[in-house]
């Protein structure tokens, strides 16, 4: 009986010590809490294959710009990997993810992807628009062009990306392959365009959206095998019979460089929905009714 009665007094002690060292946080303090925890738990995930936008800082309900958090994540994913290639002096990443989480990320300029590039990388799932004051107005949301290929006609474009990175270069000037968007909406919000590749190759663009362009939805320049599906295009917002029709400027898909296709695509609004220039060669199955 003398033990037990020791051992319930201990076990009284106890809980009144933990009552008494118990304090209630304000919900400032369980903030600044989650915030600690969150902040340790970003190092972890950043250092797998899943890039996180709003690890970065970017604003997935749109109401702040996010330009620099989107490619501050994109200059991260593309450090991951550099003992493996795969064409000449194009790193492979190794199918590393850039993941927009569902969010509608707002951006006041070009997203330009490193000048060195890289391949086997996917961007997924959300929404990227223009934003009311776009700078780059012409240009692109997105682009893939480094500073070291060739582009003629548009060595001084206010498109052209800036950089200061030291660029190795390639024999064949592709520093861009096998990336893929998916499950995008891109709205150029009448400010430019859509997607600009230049001479990149095995690129997927697959059930994307793109609205708002007056230039081109989507720019392909030289490459080769460039993959479009399963997308919609269209300049305005409409189902056919749209009274705004004459008034249509864009180019919903324009395409040089050789073995591209345009497959399950629906051209809803553009004054123009498939320009083929140069060499280009095509592989088409795609709707329009505008």
């Amino acid at each position: 009986m003398k033990t037990a009665g020791l051992f319930l007094l201990l076990t009284i002690l106890c809980c009144a010590k933990a009552v008494i060292g118990f304090q209630r946080l304000s919900p400032e303090q369980h903030y600044a809490r989650f915030q600690e925890r969150a902040a340790s738990r970003r190092l972890e995930e950043n250092i797998g294959r899943v890039f996180y936008l709003t690890n970065f800082g970017a604003d997935p309900k749109g109401a702040n710009d996010s330009s620099d958090a989107i490619e501050k994540a994109i200059e991260n994913a593309f450090k991951v990997q550099h003992n493996k290639n795969m064409l000449e002096g194009v790193n492979d990443l190794g199918g590393v993810v850039i993941d927009l989480q569902g969010g509608d990320y707002k951006i006041s300029r070009t997203i330009s992807f490193p000048p060195n590039g890289g391949g086997n990388v996917v961007i997924q799932g959300g929404s990227i628009r223009a934003s009311e004051n776009f700078k780059n107005k012409g240009c692109y949301l997105v682009q893939l062009w480094s500073p070291a290929t060739t582009r003629e006609g548009h060595e001084n474009s206010p498109c052209k990306p800036n950089t200061k990175a030291d660029i190795k270069k390639t024999a064949l000037q592709v520093y861009y392959e096998d990336i893929t968007f998916r499950d995008i909406l891109f709205d150029s919000n009448h400010h430019g365009g859509g997607i600009l590749a230049v001479n990149a190759v095995r690129i997927r663009i697959d059930n994307c959206y793109f609205k708002g362009f007056t230039t081109e939805g989507i720019k392909v320049e030289k490459g080769h095998e460039v993959f479009i599906s399963s997308s919609f295009l269209g300049q305005t917002e409409t189902i056919g019979g749209d009274k705004r029709e004459k008034d249509f400027s864009g180019i919903a898909i324009s395409l040089d460089g050789n073995d591209h296709a345009v497959t399950d695509v629906a051209i809803f609004s553009a004054a123009v929905g498939v320009l083929l220039s140069g060499q280009a060669s095509l592989k088409q199955y795609f709707y329009s009714y505008f």
